[in-house]
């Protein structure tokens, strides 16, 4: 029974939205090294992501996994886009 609870529970809940801290401003997808500027304003920001190696003109660089197509910063254990 709590199963099948807990089955309509996550089925007809609405998820969450991610907070507004972990979208980054438009113009930093624009530049030419994008990478290394969401790195660095997840850095001042101090978000509490994960960070994980990614290859780039220039080297590798650790940068906070993102989302082209929405344009935000993934948060831990998240999954926000079906794309």
């Amino acid at each position: 029974m709590l199963a099948i609870c807990s089955l309509f529970s996550t089925t007809l809940t609405t998820p969450a939205e991610i907070p507004k801290h972990f979208v980054p401003p438009d113009d930093i997808f624009e530049k030419r090294n994008f990478v290394k500027e969401i790195a660095r304003w997840a850095n001042e920001k101090q978000l509490p992501v994960r960070y994980v190696t990614m290859s780039t003109e220039g080297g590798n660089i650790k940068c906070p996994p993102f989302c082209l197509y929405c344009k935000v910063i993934k948060p831990n254990r998240t999954h926000h886009c079906r794309r």
